[in-house]
């Protein structure tokens, strides 16, 4: 699956529909700073029953410190970087946390989150103090999550902005003056608001919602049509629900689309194994390899299926791959042990345990390897 960062991933009446209905009279209320077509999307999502709300809303004490202690004056340029460093230095520097998407009132409160998190509460403050702020998406940076036993692929998104004609991008990853080197494009407040609401899906099919998982993305779906993720991610919830053939069909218009997007690739060789459909499997794999075979999710996933299907040393081999480029995931080192203690290897299932427990000594999944296999236990 694919979570937004870009994981990759949802609620209240809509704050925008407040805005609308006061009167001239009425006590000013938080605003937002989307553009028409997000509200849009907010506007149609409320109507359709689906509980979504403006994660971008504006509220009296950020206004207070952006007029009071960051200001307007200056170029955008100038104005950018006292935000960066208002927001990044300082004993309350904003903590990257992969694994939280929240709304931009909760990341100022709490000065964490992702980096969809991030790029929202970095805009919307940029957008008070004048600057024509705007979202971007990172073709060629990608970030891996573990969620309990596996990995989410999650999408990276940042900000940009013009100053003298010059696009420039502020990046929680990356240093100041190294955004260069990363590949990204533009995209509107409605794809970044589908990648935000993808995000929170996925955390909603984590905890079991799948209902609810289901329902959010094919409204971001039908409404975000340029986000290969909400497409993406409907798969591997259809995957979840064990709803394979319509995985399948998700996944088939998908990639006509977004033919290089890999996190598809994954979840639709998954529905064709649980569809029981080993040609089509064979396919998606041999599709899939042309442009990510060396991706860890893909990896893990091809990985994990072999192993549920018995092929435990193809299975080793598939997580040897995703562990050389992913060598700190604990969950790459414990499906590795798993697969070679399978295979009959003992010798190198201790040594991958040995790896792992130095990684993580204190990660209970480690420990319940261990009391599983005792053998492995001399190898600590």
């Amino acid at each position: 699956m694919a979570s937004s960062c870009r994981p990759l991933a949802p609620l209240a009446l809509i704050a925008v529909l407040a805005l609308a209905s006061a009167s001239a009279c009425a006590p000013q209320q938080p605003r937002t700073p989307l553009t028409s077509g997000a509200v849009a999307l907010l506007v149609d999502a409320q109507r359709g029953g689906i509980p979504i709300h403006d994660p971008s809303v504006m509220d009296a004490d950020m206004r207070r410190a952006m007029d009071d202690e960051v200001g307007r004056g200056g170029s955008p340029r100038e104005r950018i970087e006292r935000l960066r460093r208002w927001l990044h230095d300082g004993d309350r520097a904003f903590v990257h946390d992969p694994s939280l998407t929240v709304d931009a009132r909760t990341s100022f409160r709490e000065r964490r989150g992702g980096c969809m998190a991030h790029a929202i509460l970095f805009v919307t403050l940029a957008r008070h103090l004048g600057v024509e702020a705007y979202y971007v998406h990172a073709l060629t940076a990608r970030e891996f999550a573990e969620r309990g036993e596996g990995l989410v692929a999650m999408t990276h998104v940042a900000i940009g902005y013009e100053d003298a004609s010059v696009d420039r991008v502020v990046d929680i990853w990356i240093p100041v003056d190294d955004w260069r080197l990363v590949r990204y494009e533009r995209i509107d407040d409605t794809s970044a608001l589908a990648l935000y609401y993808s995000n929170l899906a996925v955390e909603e099919m984590r905890n079991g919602h799948l209902a609810a998982a289901e329902r959010l993305l094919r409204f971001l779906s039908s409404r975000a049509k340029d986000v290969a993720e909400t497409r993406s991610n409907l798969a591997a919830v259809l995957v979840r629900q064990k709803r394979f053939a319509e995985a399948l069909v998700v996944v088939r218009e998908a990639v006509q689309q977004f033919p290089s997007f890999k996190p598809l690739y994954t979840n639709g060789y998954l529905a064709a194994v649980g569809a029981g459909d080993e040609a089509q499997a064979e396919e998606l794999a041999a599709r899939g390899r042309e442009i990510i075979d060396d991706d860890p999710i893909f990896l893990v996933a091809r990985g994990v299926s072999d192993y549920e299907r018995g092929r435990f040393a193809q299975a080793a081999r598939s997580f040897e791959r995703a562990r050389s480029d992913k060598s700190d995931s604990v969950v790459i080192h414990a499906w590795l042990v798993r697969a070679y203690v399978a295979a009959g290897d003992a010798r190198n299932g201790a040594q991958a345990f040995e790896r792992a427990w130095i990684l993580a000594p204190n990660d209970p999944r480690l420990a319940r390897l261990a009391e599983e296999h005792p053998e492995l236990k001399p190898a600590r």
